[in-house]
């Protein structure tokens, strides 16, 4: 610790940490003093208030971020954390998986990551296998839980093609597919954690992923990285026309010569069995025929309203349920969407109903379980009784005979639970009570 009296100007210098062991996340170490009331002037070189860094010294490792305010308020401190320290593309079920997970990771293609400015992707951001993206691996050091859920996640998917950028930023993509399964595999002494991503082959193709690792207990981050990877079957040439990539006949002169063996990262060796074959010019030559492109992108800044904010992916029904998810629509368009969002973990979710229309496009996710869902109205008007919570046998006088024949509906299908996406404009479906006063 370096203990200053007077000022601190740092000025562009270099801070170099060496490590004698590993420090557990959440350690804190004051690596300068500042007496009195003096702000620290100035920043380490590449190292912003509240920048995290990654040290490594021989066998010990940490991530480290870093604020110039700590302490009293005017003190350098180094804060352990969590960070994902490798993002890497897995080619699931190719020829190389079978040699496992490290055999099957692309050592030229990396997820990009968002930060301080927008991006613009490149050819190394972008994958062209036969199977869509249906592998990731992050390395995640100082991972808090051994288990990951997609509720950890964000996944959005860009439109197809050479779609208008300006009007699709990544906060109006669609919720992506949900992963069909998670694992992690636990920290070592020298290794960090493994979160290993499954997709189902081609559930997400010909387009762009945007990842984002959810800041919380589970995880540990303090903030949530955000990430995109593309996908565009059987370009291998590399290059963007009027920015897009397109499937071409430069892409067959590229994967020239046949025959020869192929390692993970050879883009020539489409279909990932380990050769370069007439096979993966078949798959270029489709690839012409059916006009594949996909405009190349440049990715917003972290943080910024085009990055948009976590969303949680597309889902099946709980289990194996295969039952229509009629209830949710019934329900829901029995009143005008919802402004405030539903809390998914909530055992007895409730839904609120607006004093106003939402007019726009809305997207909301519905938690419905007939034996305990509840319906809270504010008052209307004077009239009106005053707001309360209703349960599913009904104060009649306040929304009407209609609820009550939902309600039977409802419970005739059982005590089902399920999980609901809509992207649409919800109606709105008169109900009066029987004083003859009116709700939306």
């Amino acid at each position: 610790q370096l203990n200053v009296v007077g000022t601190v100007s740092l000025g562009g210098s270099t801070l170099d940490v060496i490590l004698g062991f590993n420090p557990t996340v959440g350690n804190t170490f004051k690596i300068i003093n500042n007496d009195l009331v003096d702000a620290v002037t100035g920043t380490f070189d590449g190292l912003p208030e509240g920048q995290i860094f990654s040290i490594t010294t021989g066998s010990f490792s940490s991530n480290f971020q870093i604020t110039y305010v700590g302490g009293d308020g005017n003190d350098v401190v180094l804060t352990s954390v969590v960070a994902v320290v490798n993002r890497k593309v897995y080619y699931k079920g190719s020829t190389f998986a079978s040699g496992g997970v490290d055999s099957a990771l692309d050592p030229n293609k990396v997820l990009a990551q968002s930060g301080a400015a927008p991006q613009t992707l490149s050819y190394s951001n972008l994958i062209n296998t036969t199977r869509g993206i249906n592998g990731i691996v992050l390395d995640v050091a100082g991972l808090a839980s051994a288990t990951l859920t997609a509720s950890d996640f964000s996944f959005r998917v860009s439109p197809t093609g050479f779609f208008d950028e300006a009007a699709n930023p990544p906060s109006s993509w669609a919720a992506a597919p949900a992963p069909t399964s998670i694992f992690v595999t636990p920290a070592t002494a020298t290794t960090p954690a493994r979160v290993q991503l499954e997709w189902a082959d081609n559930a997400i193709e010909n387009r762009w992923l945007q990842i984002r690792v959810v800041a919380n207990a589970n995880t540990g981050l303090l903030s949530s990285p955000v990430y995109y990877l593309g996908h565009l079957r059987g370009e291998i040439n590399g290059q963007t026309v009027g920015g897009a990539y397109f499937v071409s006949n430069a892409d067959l002169t590229a994967a020239l010569p046949v025959g020869q063996v192929a390692l993970v990262g050879n883009t020539r060796d489409v279909d990932k069995n380990g050769f370069v074959l007439n096979a993966d010019f078949i798959i270029i030559r489709l690839g012409i025929i059916n006009g594949l492109l996909l405009r190349n992108i440049t990715i917003p800044a972290a943080g910024s309203a085009d990055e948009g904010a976590a969303m949680r992916p597309e889902r099946s029904l709980l289990g194996s349920i295969a039952t229509p998810m009629i209830e949710s629509k019934l329900v829901l368009s029995l009143w005008q969407p919802m402004r405030a969002a539903v809390n998914l973990d909530d055992p007895a979710p409730a839904w609120v109903l607006p004093t106003e229309t939402i007019e726009s496009k809305i997207v909301c996710f519905a938690h419905i379980e007939p034996a305990k869902l509840l319906i809270t109205a504010p008052p209307r008007d004077a009239h009106s009784r005053r707001a309360g919570t209703i349960p599913k046998d009904l104060d009649k006088s306040r929304v009407g005979d209609k609820a009550d024949k939902i309600f039977a509906e409802m419970e005739a299908l059982g005590d089902v639970g399920c999980w609901g996406f809509f992207n649409e404009r919800l109606t709105t479906d008169k109900v009066s009570d029987r004083n003859g006063h009116g709700n939306d």
